[in-house]
C-alpha cells in the first residue's frame, strides 16, 4: 500500500468526526499505579551516542538536551545565618550533581534522590533512583499523597577474588522507617528509623498533577532524529558504493590496453590512472551521476529545521543563524529565557525539599539548633564560592558561545540575556562591553606571534601611531 492509499484510507475512516471527542463513558477507568515509565537506558544510549540505529544523529542528541541544562545555571539554597557556614561548603561539593539532576530531567524525563549521611565518609550522599528502579508506588485515596515507594534493584557485587554474588535489594520508604531486605548471596532484612521523614525526592519533567511520570525531551523528536539517521545513512552509502564510470572508445580493445600498459588479464583500476594515451580515432569519457544526491540532501535539511523547530530550544542554541520567519536573535532569546524558566520551575520545590534535607543531615552531625528555612534562587552568584562561581560562567559561556561565534548575537543582547538568567548579578552594561574588550586584547595577546610583539610589551597594532606629514615652510627669496 503506498503513502497516498494510506492516508487516503485514514482520512476515509475518520469521514465528518471529530476526533479530539468521544462519547462519555462510566465507570472511567484511571490508572493510579504509576507503573509506566521513560525507557531511560534508551536514552542515556541515545545521549552518549550508543543506542542502535541513532548512531549519526549523536551530536544532535546531545544538544537537545546539553544546551538547555548550560543555561538552567545553579539553584543555590538561602537559609538562615545559623547554617550558612555549611551551606556554602555544601554547594560547593554538589555543583555537578545539580548539573547531573537537570540532565537527568530533561533527558530521562525525572530522577527520584534519596539524601543520606555516610559516617565513614562524613558526607551527605544523594543516591539518583531512575523510574525503572522504582517497584511500587502507595498512594492516599483522598490525597493522593505517596505513603509508601518501594525501590527494588538487582545488584552483581564482589565477594573476592573472580568471585560475584548477584543479590536482590528491596527497600520499602515510609516516612517513618525505612525497611531494607536482601536476598541471593547475602540474605538480611533490616528497619531503621527515617530520621528526616520524608520520601525519596522526585524530580519530574512535564508531569501531569497527580502523576509520578516525566517524560523525557526526546519524546518530541525521536522519530525525526531516527529519520534523520536513516536518510543520512542511506546517503553516505550511495556515496560510499558509486564509482565514476569510464567509457573507452576505440576500434581496437587489444591495441589500446597495451599502448597503456595493461595485459589483458589485469583489471583496469581508474582511480589510479594517472595518463591515458588515444589515437585519433580513440575517445575516454568519464560518467558522473547528475543531482543525484539532491534529494537527499534536501531531505536531510528539512529534517534537521524540524528536529530543532520540534525540540523547543531556539535556533541560535544550535549554532545556526536565524533565517525568514524564524524571528530575530533577540525574540528568539526570550523564547529561551521562557523555556528555561520554565524548566527552573518543575524542580523549585524539589530542590528546595533536597537542600533542606541536606541541612538538616548536616546540622544534626554538627549539632546546630533549628531548621534552615530554605529557600532556593537560581544563580545567586553572591552565594557561591570562587570556584563554584568559575564553574558557573563556565557553562554559561560555553552555552553562548555557538550563538557568538557566528555573529548572531551582538553584545547587548548577551549582556540583556546574562541580566535576564542571573537577576542577581551587578554590574552595568558598559562595564560588561569593557570587560568583553579587555578580554578580546588579552586573547589577541595570547595568540600573537612573538615576532609582533615589540620589546615594550605591547602589540604593534596597540602602539602603532599616526605619522603626520610634516609641514615644510619655505622662504621666499629675497
Amino acid at each position: 500500500m503506498s503513502l497516498i492509499d494510506f492516508f487516503s484510507n485514514l482520512w476515509k475512516g475518520w469521514g465528518d468526526k471529530n476526533i479530539t471527542q468521544f462519547s462519555r463513558e462510566s465507570p472511567k477507568s484511571v490508572d493510579k499505579t504509576d507503573t509506566l515509565q521513560v525507557n531511560s537506558d534508551f536514552t542515556y544510549n541515545l545521549y552518549h551516542n550508543s543506542a542502535p540505529g541513532f548512531k549519526l544523529v549523536g551530536g544532535m542528541a546531545h544538544t537537545q538536551i546539553s544546551i538547555p541544562v548550560r543555561f538552567m545555571g545553579i539553584p543555590i539554597p538561602v537559609c538562615n545565618k545559623r547554617f550558612e557556614k555549611i551551606r556554602v561548603d555544601l554547594v560547593e561539593k554538589k555543583i555537578n550533581e545539580c548539573e547531573n539532576i537537570n540532565t537527568r530531567l530533561l533527558r530521562d524525563g525525572g530522577v527520584w534522590v534519596w539524601p543520606s549521611y555516610s559516617h565513614k565518609t562524613g558526607k551527605v550522599n544523594w543516591e539518583m533512583i531512575t523510574g525503572d528502579k522504582i517497584g511500587l508506588i502507595l498512594k492516599d485515596l483522598d490525597t493522593d499523597e505517596i505513603e509508601e515507594i518501594l525501590i527494588d534493584e538487582q545488584l552483581t557485587v564482589s565477594t573476592g577474588e573472580n568471585q560475584q554474588a548477584v543479590l536482590r535489594r528491596k527497600r520499602f520508604f515510609r516516612k517513618d522507617s525505612i525497611k531494607e531486605v536482601l536476598t541471593g548471596g547475602i540474605n538480611r532484612t533490616v528497619t531503621y528509623k527515617n530520621v528526616l521523614g520524608i520520601l525519596p525526592i522526585a524530580f519530574l519533567n512535564d508531569s501531569d498533577n497527580g502523576t509520578y511520570l516525566g517524560h523525557s525531551e526526546y519524546e518530541k523528536t525521536v522519530y525525526d532524529l531516527k529519520g534523520y539517521h536513516d536518510i543520512d545513512q542511506l546517503y553516505t552509502e550511495l556515496l560510499s558504493k558509486f564509482r565514476p564510470k569510464m567509457v573507452q572508445t576505440t576500434m581496437n580493445p587489444k591495441n589500446w590496453l597495451a599502448a597503456n600498459g595493461v595485459s589483458p588479464n589485469e583489471d583496469y583500476q581508474v582511480s589510479k590512472v594517472d595518463l591515458i594515451l588515444n589515437n585519433t580515432m580513440e575517445k575516454t569519457q568519464f560518467i558522473f551521476p547528475e543531482n543525484m544526491s539532491d534529494p537527499y540532501i534536501n531531505e536531510r535539511k528539512l529534517k534537521f529545521h524540524k528536529i530543532v523547530e520540534s525540540s523547543g530550544t531556539p535556533e541560535i542554541c544550535w549554532g545556526l543563524k536565524t533565517e525568514g520567519n524564524n524571528a530575530s536573535a533577540g525574540e528568539q532569546m526570550l523564547v529561551m529565557v521562557g523555556m528555561i524558566k520554565g524548566k527552573r520551575n518543575y524542580t523549585q520545590d524539589s530542590y528546595k525539599q533536597l537542600f533542606e534535607a541536606s541541612l538538616r543531615l548536616l546540622g544534626i552531625v554538627n549539632m546546630i539548633p533549628g531548621t534552615p528555612d530554605t529557600k532556593i534562587k537560581w544563580n545567586k552568584l553572591d552565594g557561591l564560592g570562587e570556584k563554584a562561581r568559575s564553574d558557573v560562567f563556565e557553562k554559561y559561556c560555553d552555552g553562548i558561545s555557538k550563538a557568538a561565534n557566528i555573529g548572531c548575537m551582538t553584545s547587548r543582547q548577551i549582556y540583556d540575556y546574562w541580566e535576564m538568567l542571573y537577576p542577581d548579578s551587578n554590574g552595568t552594561f558598559e562595564e560588561f562591553e569593557e570587560g568583553i574588550k579587555k578580554f578580546g586584547r588579552n586573547l589577541q595577546w595570547l595568540r600573537a606571534d612573538y615576532t609582533d610583539v615589540k620589546e615594550n610589551g605591547k602589540l604593534e597594532s596597540e602602539t602603532k601611531e599616526k605619522v603626520e606629514t610634516p609641514k615644510v615652510e619655505t622662504e621666499k627669496e629675497e
